[in-house]
């Protein structure tokens, strides 16, 4: 069994080592003079004057609507009972369709760019070492699944394991039904507590892949106290971080229970090894990947294991 506490250490250090050193990943691709006047927006006294002295310009026009996109920022710590709830986290349904043709294309097209396939290597490879490994292991529950491609190659090769992938669309199970139509592959959609209180038993192997990424704490954690009453033994998580825009620097992760942070848009950085542990569930193994093509772009990728 490895230390959780010398796997946090290197992570952590593996990503203070490789990050470059930007005060704030707003400030990517701005001129100092775009970031003077950018900062001028700060000053309430000259904002009036500024907002419409830069609207001179397209590219002034586009660092108003940077700020704007600042101010409008989303809470990962609110509450999922929260009024502002669903009209902050809600979705579009288009959108989720358009992703679904996006992955599908890029599955097809055997997409290069940045840590596409490296989640669903790192997916299909540790999910098929914990069914050789565990031979009571006889369900496979992922979330957000969207194009559910990494699903289908465990439906594929192990039969007698049930694949239960759930997204918010209804849409997206249809169209994940006619392209996959196996018979140990199940499609759900609809409210996601609803359908992780469902899932239950040692033999289960529960996933999500860049989901909760895009959900608050407060979600997560129901989804995770789910899981523990219900007995699920496994969790593969494959989440994206990076430099938070909320605070301009790199997060840092421990086992205690610690706020979660913007990552960028309305996207989030949440301390796993903490919510886990709180939940029952020890990092067996976890492992760092950096997209070579964005800057300070990492996959935080941990396995789980439930606790007696």
């Amino acid at each position: 069994m490895p230390n959780n506490d010398e796997i946090l250490r290197k992570i952590n250090l593996e990503i203070q080592n490789s990050k470059k050193i930007i005060k704030n990943p707003y400030y990517f691709k701005l001129s100092k003079f775009q970031i003077f006047i950018y900062n001028l927006l700060d000053i309430r006294i000259v904002s009036f004057v500024v907002k419409y002295l830069i609207r001179i310009t397209e590219k002034f026009d586009s660092l108003l609507k940077l700020k704007k996109q600042q101010l409008s920022l989303l809470n990962p710590n609110i509450s999922p009972e929260d009024v502002k709830f669903n009209s902050f986290y809600g979705y579009n349904e288009l959108q989720e369709i358009e992703k679904f043709f996006d992955n599908a294309k890029g599955v097809k097209e055997k997409r290069k760019a940045g840590l596409f396939f490296d989640r669903i290597n790192y997916a299909v490879n540790e999910t098929e070492r914990l069914i050789k490994s565990d031979g009571k292991i006889k369900n496979l529950v992922s979330i957000g699944c969207s194009y559910a491609y990494y699903e289908s190659i465990i439906a594929k090769k192990f039969n007698n394991v049930n694949v239960m992938c759930f997204d918010r669309s209804e849409h997206t199970s249809i169209l994940n039904r006619k392209e996959f139509p196996l018979a140990n592959m199940n499609f759900f959609y609809g409210d996601i507590l609803n359908f992780v209180a469902k899932q239950s038993g040692d033999s289960t192997i529960f996933n999500h892949i860049w989901i909760t990424t895009y959900l608050p704490k407060n979600l997560i954690e129901n989804i995770y106290s789910n899981l523990n009453k219900n007995n699920v033994n496994y969790i593969i998580l494959i989440e994206p971080i990076g430099i938070s825009q909320e605070t301009g620097q790199m997060y840092k992760f421990n086992f205690q229970d610690f706020p979660s942070v913007r990552y960028k848009k309305n996207i989030f950085i949440h301390n796993y090894p903490g919510i886990l542990k709180k939940y029952n569930y020890s990092v067996e193994s976890c492992e760092l990947s950096k997209d070579p093509l964005d800057n300070g772009e990492f996959l935080l990728k941990i396995i789980a294991k439930k606790g007696d």
